[in-house]
């Protein structure tokens, strides 16, 4: 049985920003150096900007990111330490920092917490070398002796993994830049639930100095070496060294997002509700509320009594349903990284000198269907690359949702559609209504044209629809207007239904036109059809909008001589 559904909070990566906009009230925009994110601001768990840009934030913006409780990462190679930027404390009845600070000041209460971070942090490294024994009694500066030594070791054998037994971790060389990126990425995690739950970031336990947020790596340390193992498997999967940041930051995303088994709490829950459960977990015990300082861990369904704690996670519980089939699977089904998956693009340093060659990675494009195409690079007057639109295979699918509303983990799937492309034809089509939980209102009603009743006679539950979409698809590459709308729907969908999260390379056409038709008022669907000629279509139907997108990726793509579809 699920706790009652809440917003669903997602980390935001935004490599070389390019702007922030409120579109409106509460809903922002966000353009980076290889794609553009639209959310909520109640959907944003944290933001990290990635990288040199020259482009100016509006302070007014920030100040309603961070008034709404999202925590900014600003993040770049040749920066010493990251910048955070943070609301301020809110009101806390249970006095929470008074009690962390009264906690730290006791030798007993700080050792307890830092040899449970230890005990946790080198069992997650236990798939590269053992863990150390703790004596019973060392206090925090014999903790931290004993975690360096640990730490050679493991960080020894990490690097002779990677086949590259030269570097160390506290070197430059790009493997250390891309676990550097992964961990100031899920510090802003961390960090989001660190202030919301009236904790100082700033008062630690393992790690004790209050110049930087040592709190939020204290709290990162249970995680590092599932965290380290995404990033492994990413590297050794990964030719070029350009790509493993991006790639890494891609990968742990995914990561976050998978099932996993807590054996402290019997649950089902995603890797990111980790983050969220050991800040819960050390408040309850700063407050009295627990006698031990419990880490939820991932872990296999075993018999006995479970740890007394006073908080639960995000996720399922268990019950008289298929619970322990399901907990039984995730615990035995370790995450693997498809690199040919992965959606990402590091582009060059802003103010420095392109090539085409450099730009030969398209955004959201995988491997295999890169080698089939060549990105389209377009030149400034000044004959300085642009940056590239990404090249159009002859294979992939086209997807379009139809919905209740705008907000993915409030809102649901009403029709789902895909148009299948082959030689650069259209083969075949798929079409579904889905059963809605409540009734549409007066606008979705007026905008589709779909009746509660049509939904009722002709819909069929969201886990059959999902099924039968996910087999049309397959393993294509995913095109979409504004397909970043229609994927965090059905991702949402997935994860309410315990199924397995889809992750596909895309390409957005509302991106492409904007590269392509600059300076426009709008960019919506069936006003790019409009204005380029292309026959009306029944507008938000899915699949009618599947065909008018495939009508609009013809005229786009033909704009450009050098390139033309399939």
């Amino acid at each position: 049985m699920a706790l009652t559904r809440r917003p669903r909070k997602t980390p935001l990566w935004l490599p070389y920003l390019q702007g922030i906009k409120e579109t409106k009230k509460g809903v922002f925009e966000f353009v980076y150096n290889g794609g553009e994110e639209t959310a909520k601001v109640e959907e944003i768990l944290s933001i990290m900007i990635y990288g040199e840009t020259d482009t100016p934030i509006d302070t007014r913006i920030l100040a309603k990111l961070c008034g709404r409780g999202v925590p900014i990462v600003i993040h770049r190679r040749n920066l010493p330490r990251p910048i955070f930027i943070t609301a301020g404390p809110r009101a806390d009845p249970d006095d929470t920092l008074s009690a962390q600070l009264i906690r730290r000041s006791s030798v007993r209460a700080t050792t307890h917490v830092a040899r449970q971070i230890l005990k946790a942090k080198m069992a997650s490294m236990a798939y590269l070398v053992d863990p150390q024994p703790l004596p019973n009694y060392a206090d925090v500066n014999r903790l931290r002796n004993i975690e360096a030594v640990h730490a050679k070791k493991y960080w020894d054998a990490w690097f002779t993994r990677l086949g590259q037994a030269e570097w160390h971790r506290r070197s430059k060389n790009p493997a250390a830049e891309a676990l550097d990126a992964v961990s100031k990425f899920l510090a802003g995690i961390t960090l989001r639930w660190i202030t919301y739950h009236n904790l100082s970031p700033y008062h630690g336990f393992l790690h004790t100095p209050t110049d930087y947020p040592t709190l939020v790596y204290d709290l990162l340390e249970p995680y590092r070496g599932l965290a380290d193992v995404v990033v492994l498997q990413t590297l050794l999967a990964s030719d070029d060294e350009k790509l493993w940041i991006p790639r890494s930051i891609a990968a742990i995303k995914g990561w976050l997002n998978v099932q996993t088994y807590v054996p402290l709490t019997r649950q089902i829950v995603t890797n990111q509700e980790l983050l969220h459960g050991v800040v819960l977990s050390l408040k309850y015990y700063l407050l009295g509320r627990q006698r031990v300082f419990h880490i939820p861990l991932p872990g296999k369904p075993k018999g006995g009594r479970p740890a007394k704690v006073e908080f639960r996670l995000y996720g399922r519980h268990a019950g008289k349903t298929d619970f322990w089939k399901v907990a039984h699977r995730v615990s035995n089904e370790p995450y693997k990284v498809d690199i040919s998956s992965l959606q990402v693009v590091d582009p060059p340093e802003p103010n420095q000198s392109s090539t085409a060659e450099e730009l030969d990675c398209t955004p959201r494009v995988p491997t295999e269907v890169a080698a089939r195409a060549t990105p389209v690079v377009a030149t400034t007057a000044s004959g300085r690359a642009k940056k590239a639109t990404p090249a159009l295979p002859s294979d992939y699918c086209i997807i379009d949702v139809e919905t209740t509303g705008v907000v993915a983990n409030h809102d649901s799937i009403i029709e789902l559609a895909a148009l299948r492309i082959r030689g650069g034809k259209e083969s075949a089509a798929f079409q579904t209504l889905v059963k809605a939980n409540t009734p549409l209102n007066e606008v979705i009603r007026t905008l589709t044209g779909l009746t509660d009743d049509d939904l009722k006679r002709d819909g069929i539950g969201i886990g059959a629809a999902l099924t039968s979409f996910a087999q049309f698809i397959g393993s294509d590459l995913l095109l979409g207007h504004n397909v970043g709308f229609d994927l965090r729907f059905i991702n949402q969908a997935l994860y309410n239904a315990a199924m397995v999260q889809l992750v596909a390379p895309t390409i957005d056409t509302r991106s492409v036109a904007r590269r392509m038709l600059p300076g426009r008022k709008s960019y919506r669907l069936q006003d790019l059809a409009a204005d380029l000629g292309i026959a009306p279509s029944t507008a938000h139907r899915a699949l009618a909008d599947c065909r008018t997108t495939y009508a609009l990726v013809q005229v786009l793509y033909s704009l450009n001589k050098t390139e033309k579809p399939g």
